[in-house]
Order: C-alpha cells, then structure tokens, then sequence
C-alpha cells in the first residue's frame, strides 16, 4: 500500500470555460486512471522490507494541449515520478552503508516510531502500514535498542505503560519482556496466590478494594501487571517519589482505588508475605513498604492527587486534546457519522448510570464505559482499538490523547440500551424508520471523515459524501454546530 497524504494541483488554463470544464473532469481522471498507473509505478520501485518518505514531490508540466490534456497530464506526470524515482534509488548506493537511500526508510524504523508514538497519544498516524497498532508491531525487530527506548519512555512518562497494559497485544508483550534483563513473572504468581486467598468478613475495606481489583479476569490481569511493572521500574531507584504519586493517581484513575484501599492493600499482602517464601519476597515487600509509608507520611499529598483524579473526571476539558498534536492536526477516522447520534447519548448515559442526569461522570469507569458504548453503536463489535475513539473521546468530553481501558467488557445490559437507542433514532428520523439497524450503521454511521483541530479549541469535521446524504434533508435534529454536555467547545460538521 502507498499512502498519499496530500496532492495539490494549479492548472492556468487559456479561457475561463476549459477551466471549468477541467476541474469538473479532474477528480475522476485521477481516480480512475492516474492514480492507478501510479500505484504500478510505485511497485515497480518498491525495496524489500523498507518504505518511500518522501515529504514533498514537485512537478513542473510542460503546455498541455487542449485537445489531448488528459493523456498528456498523465504521461508527463508519471514520468517526471519516474524519474525521481530512479535517482533516488540507485542500487550502488545501498551497496555501501555510508550511501544510505535519502528517501527510503525501513519498515522496522516506522513501526517503531509510529509504536512510540501511540504509547504517547493513542494515535496511530497515517502511514503505509497499517492503522492497526496489532500489525504495526509485528513489524518491529525486538533487539536490545529498542528494549532500551521502550524502558526509557516509561520512566519518563509512565501514563504510556497503563496504554502498553490495556491496548498492545500479549503476544508481543510476552516476546518484549523475555528480552527485559530480570523482569520476572514470579512477582504476578505471587500477587495471584495471595489474592485468592480468603478475606475475612470484619475487613470491609479490603473486601471492597479487592472487588475492585476482581470484578472480572481482565480487570484483574491488569492490575497484577501494573503492579509488576511499578516494581520493576523501582528496582534500581531508590523508590521515587515522583512513582510513588504515579502509582497511587494510576491506581485511582483506572481502579477508582482510593489511598485507604490501596493501604489495605498494601497492609494485607505485606501480612501474607511474611509466611511466603519466593525469590519475589523482599520485591514485592519493600514496594508495599513504600507504599504505607507514603500513606502515613505523605496523606495530604496522595489525597490531592485523587483530588485531582475527580475533578478531571468531572471537568475534562476538551482543550487538553490540543497538547503535542500540532504536528497531527488532521486526523482521519472512519466513524464520522457518530454525530448523527449526538442528541441520543446523555440520556442513554443517565439510564446506565454512567453519569447523573447533571452529566457528571460517576467514575473513570464508566466514562471510559461510555466511550466503549459509542463504538459499539458504529458497528455491534466488542472489540476496540484506542486509535479508532478519537471522535468518541471528543463527544464524551475526553481528552483525545487520554488512555482509555479497551478491555473492559459491556454488558448484555449496556449493549441492549445502545440498540434502542439505535432504534430510538430510526423512529425519530421517519425516511430511516423502516430500514434495518445494519442499515443505519452501514449507511450513515461508518463514515469516513477528516477530523480537524482549530487554533480557537473548537474542532471541525468533513465527511465523505455519498448520494444517500439527501436524505439528511429530513433528519429531525441539526448536525451544524454540536456540543454534548461534557464539551467545553463546539464541533463544526460539514455534512451534506
């Protein structure tokens, strides 16, 4: 696949009528012949295991005829690529190491640098591989290098180690940390022996904390990894303070474990390691250790810190999605039609008590739980991709880069509500009234857009036009200007 992310032509044209006729004619002629012929260019120039950057090709054409302008345009054109081409991929070059292709990149090199760029923001840019962040990574080359960028990203920023936990695949997780210089898993064995050990009845804090851990497998699963992690990063410190606050806001955020729980926590599985013998023991001690000590010495401290975690659950402001995109400020989604269904969503949040009928988030759960939902109104699946909620994110008034828990499950309860909804809106919108829900879906909810950021925090939406669109003349509810009660600002849609 190559991927053109932009072509911009200026044609001077002798009358004001031919010009017309043009720029009419234009847009099919590169559809169905140009871009073709050049797709057979491109793999006739193709290298084996690396990919063209190329930032910017100019072309200069030569007078074209009137009569002829299109076979012309064509011919000269490709052969101006052709020839760029060629100069930049002169064998000889590659034979020596000091004369690198100029313009070729490996696929490992991409793979890796779009990798790093999703931990950060959960985008998975445009580029010639795949918008799957699963197939991305299968085209990177797991060796010392990079193992060594991958462990100084997350001491660095170690929100990108919870998107590392809940979206890359544990396939490729398993072959990471094999090649981790003592990582083990016999911290995570330990932690599950110990939690299934029972509870006793006068410990209502712990019982409530541990239900927040088990609710379900893969709530659990990632709870025992974000331990295990924590400890490993702490192993050659002196147990930060900065991992300290980090585990205790993550452990908040993504659990909703407050400081006494996660003491109770801690307080119970330092009792239990007392009677255990593991080469993980003095790890696993000294970290829960630490973590008392933060909760008797530093209380006002990890209180703020879950202070903070509320209040941006109530009050995200959509403003943050702006933060270190500005090299990404066209994003391509492939859900556009979401809009369609803004009306719809606050009650649908308000009967699943995701949210008070204020629009307050009752959690980070359930606005993740909210999220989810959207998606699963576009298609019926339960399986998600972080880099597929960006419109999503944006109508439940979530930062963009925010992570989002892609593994938790909706229930049979939460996916027959989104369905009425579905049905709620075919009834309102009579042309649609008759049709299948699939039909609605397929038809206007899967939509590819072009999702833009403006200077002023407002974002714009372009959608791709189809012939069906008329019948958004007789949608009961604007698509103009949108806001849902969790957006700080409006979303433009252009539509029809």
């Amino acid at each position: 696949m190559h991927l053109i992310q932009q072509h911009m032509i200026e044609i001077e044209c002798a009358s004001q009528n031919f010009g017309k006729e043009l720029q009419n004619q234009l847009s099919l002629l590169l559809e169905k012949e140009f871009y073709p012929k050049l797709e057979l260019l491109l793999q006739k120039y193709d290298v084996k295991n690396h990919i063209w950057n190329i930032d910017c090709l100019s072309l200069e054409l030569p007078i074209l005829s009137k009569k002829y302008w299109k076979e012309e345009f064509i011919e000269k054109s490709l052969l101006q690529i052709e020839d760029y081409l060629k100069m930049n991929r002169d064998a000889k070059d590659y034979d020596s190491s000091a004369h690198p292709w100029k313009h070729l990149i490996t696929k490992n090199d991409l793979a890796k640098a779009l990798f790093f760029e999703y931990l950060k923001t959960g985008l998975v840019k445009e580029n010639s591989i795949s918008k799957n962040i699963a197939s991305v990574v299968l085209e990177i080359t797991v060796d010392q290098f990079f193992i060594e960028e991958l462990l100084s990203l997350y001491r660095e920023n170690l929100d990108s180690l919870m998107r590392w936990i809940f979206s890359i695949p544990a396939s490729f997780k398993r072959i990471v940390v094999k090649k981790i210089k003592d990582y083990s898993n016999e911290i995570i064995f330990v932690l599950i022996a110990i939690f299934e050990q029972e509870v006793s009845n006068n410990q209502r804090i712990l019982k409530k904390s541990f239900s927040k851990i088990t609710q379900n497998k893969v709530i659990e699963k990632q709870w025992f990894e974000f331990v295990q992690w924590f400890i490993y990063l702490g192993r050659n410190t002196i147990f930060q303070p900065q991992l300290k606050s980090a585990f205790f806001r993550l452990a908040k955020a993504f659990w909703d474990l407050d400081t006494s729980e996660v003491a109770a926590i801690s307080s119970f599985l330092l009792e239990k390691m007392e009677s255990h013998n593991s080469i993980a023991k003095n790890e696993i001690t000294a970290f829960f250790q630490n973590c008392l000590s933060k909760e008797t010495n530093n209380n006002q401290n990890v209180l703020t810190i879950a202070n903070e975690v509320k209040q941006n659950i109530k009050n995200n402001p959509s403003n943050v999605a702006f933060e270190n995109i500005k090299d990404q400020e066209i994003i391509y989604v492939s859900n556009g039609g979401l809009v369609l269904l803004h009306p719809f969503l606050k009650t649908l949040f308000e009967q699943l008590h995701f949210c008070s009928s204020e629009g307050v988030w009752k959690d980070k759960l359930q606005q993740h739980k909210a999220i989810l939902l959207t998606q699963f109104l576009i298609d019926g699946s339960d399986r998600f991709r972080e880099s597929d909620l960006i419109l999503n994110k944006i109508l439940c008034g979530f930062a963009v880069q925010e992570i989002v828990n892609v593994k938790i499950k909706l229930t049979k309860k939460e996916k027959q509500k989104g369905i009425r909804l579905l049905e709620a809106v075919k009834s309102h919108w009579k042309v649609m009234s008759t049709s299948s829900i699939e039909a609605l879906q397929q038809t206007f909810l899967q939509r590819e857009a072009k999702l833009g950021f403006l200077p002023n925090h407002e974002y714009e939406l372009w959608m791709e036009e189809k012939g069906v669109d008329i019948l958004l003349d007789q949608l009961p509810w604007g698509l103009g200007m949108i806001q849902t009660p969790w957006m700080e600002n409006y979303l433009i849609c252009h539509w029809n």
